[in-house]
């Protein structure tokens, strides 16, 4: 564990419990302050934030706790790790002067290292699970396969056991996905930013006078759905986490027209805030999205109203045939 001043402690007991929620892919929907449970699957919310003092309850398991109690149980951390892995996560690490990337594991207390190693890239997704996983989120096989690669990694030395996974490549390294839910459902090989031109292709500096910002790249992958495009016809920034803003801000304020599709919650506002202080014409999308969380929601929302109003047109036709 890193020293810290009492300063620097205050702040990383003060990194957002929803946050934590998000990075470790669990539902941020919530009512009032009662979430959904990260441990288990449920109807109805059981998951208490207590926002004002940063700390949770799970009334179904009797657990609760602050922030570094939640980071602990989530990702199979020992407590005393979890200073540094929270710190890791404020401002990209950069705000403590730290380097550690934020969706990897420090090592376990067996003292296995739990470093990704990639063993296999494949441009084509052989695995149906992975193909079926993101077309029931609305993502057709086509878009799947332009943007995402196939990935099979392991953890450390044990090369035994393999994970294939779908990848989206980031700046430095993978943004990786499981179709099963849990603490490592999310990972990701360094913490960057995704930046493609107008034509789909990675870039590294400006194509044209307009940037669409997306959180994540599903949400990107359902706006491509959503306009009916393979290509974007606009330059495109993938922030991988709110916590990136920092790492995009150049190429994002590069651009004359700012488009921003973040997440309708209160960490997703917070990032448009801050982006504002850079690009004060930057456009969002609420009213689009409506209720949905994010844009992968928008998506799943309007293939469900698809499927009703064709319902209801089948029946209508069959009640004037009789």
């Amino acid at each position: 564990m890193a020293t810290y001043t009492d300063s620097q402690k205050a702040r990383i007991m003060e990194y957002p419990i929803e946050e934590i929620l998000k990075h470790f892919g669990k539902r941020t929907d919530h009512y009032s302050q009662m979430y959904f449970s990260p441990f288990r699957d449920e109807k109805n919310p059981s998951f208490h934030i207590k926002s004002g003092e940063n700390v949770w309850m799970d009334f179904g398991s009797g657990k609760g706790g602050n922030v570094l109690t939640l980071v602990s149980l989530l990702g199979g951390i020992p407590l005393n790790e979890c200073w540094d892995y929270v710190a890791s996560l404020l401002d990209g690490g950069i705000g403590l002067g730290l380097d550690a990337s934020p969706m990897q594991k420090p090592e376990s207390p067996s003292g296995k290292s739990s470093k990704i190693v990639i063993d296999k890239v494949r441009e084509q997704f052989s695995s149906f699970a992975l193909v079926r996983y993101a077309q029931t989120r609305g993502i057709p096989r086509h878009i799947l396969e332009r943007y995402c690669r196939q990935v099979t990694y392991h953890l450390g030395a044990d090369v035994n056991r393999q994970y294939t996974v779908i990848g989206f490549p980031a700046a430095q390294g993978w943004v990786l996905r499981s179709r099963e839910d849990g603490p490592y459902s999310k990972r990701c090989t360094g913490s960057s930013c995704t930046f493609l031109g107008a034509s789909g292709d990675p870039v590294q500096s400006p194509t044209c006078s307009r940037v669409e910002v997306f959180e994540g790249f599903f949400d990107f992958l359902s706006w491509l759905v959503l306009k009916d495009r393979t290509k974007p016809f606009s330059d495109i920034c993938i922030l991988n986490s709110v916590n990136n803003l920092s790492r995009g801000l150049e190429f994002i304020c590069a651009h004359q027209e700012v488009s921003c599709w973040m997440d309708n919650d209160q960490a997703g506002r917070k990032a448009l805030d801050a982006l504002k202080q850079s690009v004060p014409n930057a456009r969002a999308h609420w009213e689009e999205m409506g209720d949905c969380k994010d844009v992968n929601d928008l998506l799943e929302s309007s293939l469900k109203k698809n499927v009703i109003d064709q319902k209801i047109q089948n029946q209508s036709s069959i009640t004037i045939k009789h």
